[in-house]
């Protein structure tokens, strides 16, 4: 015999029920550096990528897809791209001719349960045959938004103490000679007569 290069992926599935290991041996002998290189990136790419078919089935995720999603590509394959979705969110996902890129940011259940953001790019490739769907990058920005929320809610914390005290308080910004007021506390007109 001879030896040549393969690629070994083996994952779990579910088959009647019951799981099973899918082991998948390609000859690599034959690939080009380039082709090796692009596969390469998406298997290591921090953002998750994934095709999804005209008709929204999961076609094909990457490993970081997985990680983000805490589920193998074997619970997701073959399935619509949104049953993880949150309901609420569903009017979200923009609808796109071919060629178009949109973007979204949804609500995604992940596999312990809780609900993640995702914000999304996903480019209408359905005239293309070489995918004949969407091509989709997505990318966790779950502490974004919860620091963005708790950043409204300090916020608001902050505006109620200081609207509470007999004090007039107000914040300015400074630019050369140009003072311009960017908060007045909403006592001014009890404290000084005037609004």
């Amino acid at each position: 015999g001879r030896v040549f290069e393969v690629d070994l992926d083996i994952r779990g599935v579910m088959l009647d029920g019951r799981v099973a290991a899918l082991a998948v041996v390609t000859d690599r002998s034959a690939a080009t550096e380039a082709e090796r290189r692009q596969r390469g990136l998406i298997e290591m790419a921090g953002e998750g990528l994934s095709v999804i078919s005209a008709d929204g089935v999961l076609r094909f995720m990457n490993p970081a897809g997985e990680r983000m999603l805490g589920l193998s590509t074997g619970e997701m394959v073959g399935k619509l791209a949104t049953s993880n979705t949150h309901p609420d969110d569903l009017a979200a996902i923009p609808l796109s001719k071919p060629g178009e890129v949109r973007r979204h940011v949804t609500r995604v259940r992940h596999k312990d349960g809780l609900w993640r953001w995702f914000e999304t790019t996903a480019t209408n490739l359905t005239m293309d045959p070489a995918f004949g769907g969407f091509v989709s990058a997505f990318r966790d920005i779950t502490p974004r938004v919860e620091a963005e929320r708790a950043l409204g809610e300090a916020h608001r914390r902050l505006e109620y103490l200081l609207s509470a005290t007999a004090a007039v308080t107000y914040t300015a910004r400074v630019v050369g000679e140009t003072v311009t007021t960017t908060y007045i506390c909403p006592n001014v007109a009890d404290v000084l007569g005037w609004e």
